[in-house]
This record gives C-alpha cells, sequence and structure tokens, in this order.
C-alpha cells in the first residue's frame, strides 16, 4: 500500500505545493469554512465535499479556503473535513460526505489504496471523486485523478530559456549559449521533469549544456545548489542561462549569481518550475536588475484544477487523468502570478 510519505507528500513535491504546519488543526473533522450543516439553499447546483489529509498545513488550508470562494461564488454548497493524517478517519469522513449528499468530493489522500472501496462505492452512488495522485492501475476507471505532466513542465521552462537566449542574444553563434541543468531525479516523475529540462537545446540553436547538477538524495538541496553554482561560476565563467528543476532551486542559485562581484546578473537569466512568492518576487526585480530569475512556470492554483477537473472542464485521458494547466510567468505578466495565487 502507498504511505502518506510515498504517495501525497511525493506529489505535494511534484506540485511543488508542500506547505509548512500552521500549527492549526480541525480535531479530525472539519474546517472553519464547513458548511455541510447549513440548509442547502434550493437553487444550488452542486454540494462539493473537500477531504483533506490534515488542516495542519498551510497549502491544505489555503485550498480549502479557496475552494470555498469558488463554491460561493458558483452558488454551490460546501463542506471540507481533515483527516489529521489518519487514513481510517479519511475513509470515514468520505462515507459522511456521501451520507450527506455530496455530489462531488475533492480529496488529498493519505493512502489511496486504503480508499479504493470508499471512492468506489461512492464513484457507483453518482458522485463525482477527484483526487490528487495517479489512475488505479489495472482496473476501469471510476474516478478522476489530478496530475501535472511532469515532462512537459520541464519542457515549458526550456523554452522559457530559449526564448530568452533567442531575445538576449540575437547574433550568437549556434552552441555558443552556455546553458547548465539543475535537475532532481529523485522519482520517476523527476526524471521525466528532468527530460524536459534539458529540451533547451531543442527550442534554440544557440544554446549549449555545459553541465548537469543532480540534487538527487541531498539532506538540504538549496544549499547544495548554491555549492554548485559557485562550482559552475568558477567552472564556466562565460555561462548565461541555467535551468533549474524547482524555484526553490532557483532562489538559490539566484543568491549566489547576486552576490558573486565578477557575474554581471543582467547577463544571465535562471528558469525554474513551481509557484513561489520568493520566486515571483525575484522574477519581477529581474526587469530592473535586481535578480536574474527570468521565469518560472506554474501549474497553477490546486482548487481551481480541483473543480475544472469535477465539472468536466480539464482534458482528461482514457484513464480520467486529468492534466493541471501549465503558465509561464515572466517579469511582463507576474502581476497574473500574484492573482492566480492570492
Amino acid at each position: 500500500m502507498k504511505s502518506i510519505k510515498h504517495l501525497f507528500l511525493a506529489v505535494l513535491l511534484v506540485f511543488g505545493l508542500v506547505g509548512c504546519s500552521s500549527g492549526q488543526s480541525s480535531s479530525g473533522s472539519s474546517t472553519g469554512s464547513d458548511t455541510g450543516n447549513a440548509p442547502a439553499a434550493a437553487e444550488a447546483e452542486h454540494f462539493v465535499g473537500f477531504s483533506a489529509m490534515t488542516f495542519g498545513d498551510n497549502w491544505m488550508v489555503n485550498t480549502d479556503a479557496k475552494l470555498k470562494e469558488i463554491c460561493d461564488a458558483k452558488g454551490f454548497k460546501y463542506t471540507a473535513m481533515g483527516a489529521e493524517g489518519v487514513a481510517a478517519t479519511q475513509v470515514n469522513q468520505i462515507e459522511n460526505m456521501v451520507t450527506q449528499g455530496c455530489d462531488i468530493i475533492l480529496i488529498t489522500p493519505l493512502d489511496i489504496d486504503a480508499l479504493h472501496d470508499t471512492i468506489k462505492a461512492a464513484s457507483e452512488k453518482g458522485v463525482t471523486c477527484v483526487y490528487i495522485g495517479d489512475p488505479y492501475a489495472g482496473e476501469d476507471p471510476f474516478c478522476i485523478c489530478l496530475n501535472v505532466d511532469q515532462r512537459e513542465f520541464g519542457s515549458q521552462a526550456a523554452k522559457a530559456a530559449a526564448e530568452w537566449i533567442d531575445a538576449t542574444y540575437p547574433d550568437a553563434a549556434d552552441g555558443s549559449v552556455e546553458v547548465a541543468v539543475f535537475q532532481n531525479s529523485s522519482n520517476d516523475a523527476f526524471v521525466l521533469r528532468a527530460d524536459g529540462l534539458h529540451d533547451v537545446e531543442k527550442f534554440t540553436k544557440k544554446a549549449k549544456i555545459v553541465e548537469t547538477y543532480d540534487l538527487v538524495g541531498q539532506s538540504n538541496a538549496n544549499a547544495m545548489c548554491q555549492e554548485y553554482t559557485d562550482q559552475l561560476l568558477m567552472k564556466h565563467p562565460d555561462v548565461k542561462a541555467i535551468v533549474s528543476h524547482s524555484s526553490d532551486f532557483g532562489n538559490a542559485i539566484d543568491e549566489v549569481i547576486m552576490r558573486t562581484a565578477s557575474v554581471d546578473p543582467t547577463t544571465m537569466g535562471i528558469f525554474a518550475d513551481d509557484w513561489l512568492q520568493a520566486a515571483a518576487d525575484a522574477v519581477k526585480s529581474s526587469k530592473d536588475g535586481g535578480s536574474a530569475f527570468r521565469a518560472f512556470i506554474d501549474s497553477g492554483e490546486a482548487a481551481q484544477a480541483f473543480m475544472e477537473a469535477a465539472l468536466g472542464e480539464l482534458e482528461m485521458n482514457d484513464q480520467k487523468q486529468a492534466m493541471m494547466k501549465l503558465y509561464t510567468f515572466t517579469a511582463d505578466n507576474i502581476d497574473e502570478a500574484y492573482a492566480l495565487h492570492k
């Protein structure tokens, strides 16, 4: 069975969505946004339930708040329950949501295998269930799983780097613009993302990858990113672009670029995946030379993607797997990123 550590936390890392503990608890039941006990308005088209693995995490709390906001705007009834790390509690809560009349249940699973029968039973009663993760293997799909196309995630960062290279160095000869890749091959999904990062040479002939650093197995990957960046600048002082696995890595790299006196940050470009407030701030400041962080690829607001998947507004494959949309944010459209995550 897939445990909390081996399934959902890995998926959160894939999305770049792991938050810090908020210290708040819902006592294993519900958050303040729970409207499940309120009478449903006669015109309510849907009753949406959010089953969270825990409300002791800021990302879960924020997703709950955003889901409630979306449901309120659409006139849908809404309830939320947090299992607080207990898989059996999550099973019971989903069953309770079905009993209460939820016709849409959105799930961040503690143990997707433990939830199999519960989700299948709910689906057979006409409930649309959506969870973050991978499809159940070896059987006809009975629920929707939400995920990100990891290779495309990395490839879009490479494309942003290539476009910047072409615009910044229009007269550069083929293979003359040195590029470094900072990847993390710690799981199959991240290997796909790493493959995509290397597409920079495909998107522009000017680019040449001169170094690849893999942060797999590093207990303090950000610190290692900075060490690798120092090494990179010593070995390849003419490097101009760095494509990175995550915005966390990108920020760490940017710190080294900005503190290295021999480097002109206006000639450098860092490109990464995942939303991060600090990364957005860095990208915004790059326009005035305050950073070398030029762009990041964002999978958007998870709550919005949850609802789009449940309402059939996201394209799905034959396994009912819905892929989150990808957005490229630069200094020119960074305000859109802030708006997306407000």
